[in-house]
C-alpha cells in the first residue's frame, strides 16, 4: 500500500467512466469497471477492506486483480480464457489441415465425390489412417467448407414418398455404371433399397437395357418380396423408348401387371431419390473402390 506524502501515478489502463453513486447502488458497472475503480482508489491511499466491501467484492478477489495490475500486463483486468492449456484428445494441426486440403482438392475435381467417405479414402490412399466421421465433419464445419444449397424444385411438383408404411411398401432404385474391372470388362448395377428396413439388394449385370433391368427387378423382388410404389429416375431404361416416348417400356408394363405402383423423380432432382444416391456413395466408396 502506498505511504503517505508518496505521490502516485496512474497508469493509462486505469482510465474508466467515474461512476455516479446510482451505478454502484443501482446500476451495476461492468466488471473491468469495477476492478479498475478498486485498484485505482487502493492507489489513491485507500484501504482494501473499505474498497472491495464498498462494491460487493471478497478480499479474495480484490487481491487477485491487484496481483495482476501489479504484473505489468496492460490489459490485466481483462478475464483469461478458462480453455485448458493442453489439450491431449484434440485433432493434431496436421491431420485438420490434411481434411480441409483433401476436401479442397476434391470440390475442385469434376465428378468426385466430397463427403466425409471420399476424404477418408483419401487418407488411406496415401498411408494415413484418418480421423472419425464426427471429428471429420467438426473440422469441415470449422473451416466453413459445408455448405448446404436449398433444392428448388424446378418443374412440376412430383410426388415424393418419405414415410414408408412397413416393409416392402417403397422401394428407390437406381442404375450406377457403367464400372470397370480388370480382365472382366464393364458392367452394370441395379441398386434397391427398401425405405422402411434399409435392406439392400444389388444386382450387377453386362448392360442397362430394359430387358436386363427387368430381369434383375425380377430376382429383387424374389428376395426382398414385391413393394407397394417402386420410385426410379428417369433413367431411360426405366421409363422406355425415346422412339416412342409415349408408350410403356418392359419395366414399366412388368411393374403395372404385377400391381406395383411406379413414382418418377422430378428431372433433374437427382435428392428425389436421396436414400438410394446416399447409398450409391458408399456402395462406390466402401465396395467397388476397395480394392
Amino acid at each position: 500500500m502506498p505511504s503517505a506524502g508518496t505521490s502516485v501515478t496512474l497508469r493509462a489502463d486505469l482510465r474508466y467512466d467515474d461512476p455516479s453513486p446510482d451505478h454502484i447502488g443501482g446500476k451495476p458497472m461492468n466488471e473491468e469497471s469495477l476492478r479498475k475503480m478498486a485498484i485505482k482508489q487502493f492507489l489513491q491511499r485507500r484501504s482494501p477492506v473499505s474498497n472491495y466491501r464498498k462494491i460487493g467484492r471478497s478480499k479474495k478477489w480484490f487481491f487477485k486483480w491487484l496481483q495482476r495490475y501489479q504484473s505489468g500486463d496492460p490489459e490485466w483486468y481483462r478475464d483469461h480464457s478458462k480453455a485448458p492449456h493442453a489439450q491431449p484428445h484434440q485433432t493434431p494441426k496436421e491431420m485438420q489441415n490434411l481434411v480441409k486440403n483433401i476436401r479442397i482438392q476434391l470440390e475442385e475435381t469434376p465428378y468426385a465425390q466430397v463427403g466425409v467417405s471420399a476424404i477418408k479414402w483419401q487418407c488411406q490412399g496415401l498411408g494415413v489412417t484418418p480421423p472419425s466421421d464426427r471429428t471429420i465433419n467438426r473440422i469441415l464445419k470449422r473451416e466453413q467448407l459445408i455448405k448446404k444449397t436449398p433444392h428448388t424444385p424446378k418443374g412440376v411438383s412430383y410426388p415424393y414418398f418419405r414415410d414408408p408404411l412397413g416393409c416392402n411398401n417403397i422401394h428407390q432404385a437406381d442404375l450406377v455404371g457403367p464400372r470397370y474391372i480388370k480382365n472382366d470388362g464393364r458392367f452394370f448395377s441395379i441398386n434397391i433399397m427398401d425405405l422402411y428396413s434399409h435392406r439392400v439388394f444389388l444386382h450387377p449385370q453386362r448392360t442397362k437395357d430394359d430387358q436386363a433391368v427387368a430381369r434383375g427387378l425380377i430376382r429383387c423382388w424374389k428376395t426382398l418380396e414385391m413393394p407397394d410404389f417402386l420410385q426410379f429416375n428417369n433413367e431411360l431404361a426405366f421409363r422406355g423408348s425415346n422412339c416412342y416416348p409415349r408408350s410403356f417400356g418392359i419395366v414399366l408394363r412388368l411393374c403395372l401387371s404385377l400391381g406395383i405402383e411406379v413414382v418418377f423423380i422430378s428431372i433433374g432432382e437427382p435428392w428425389g431419390n436421396g436414400t438410394i444416391e446416399s447409398f450409391n456413395e458408399t456402395y462406390d466408396q466402401r465396395f467397388f473402390r476397395v480394392q
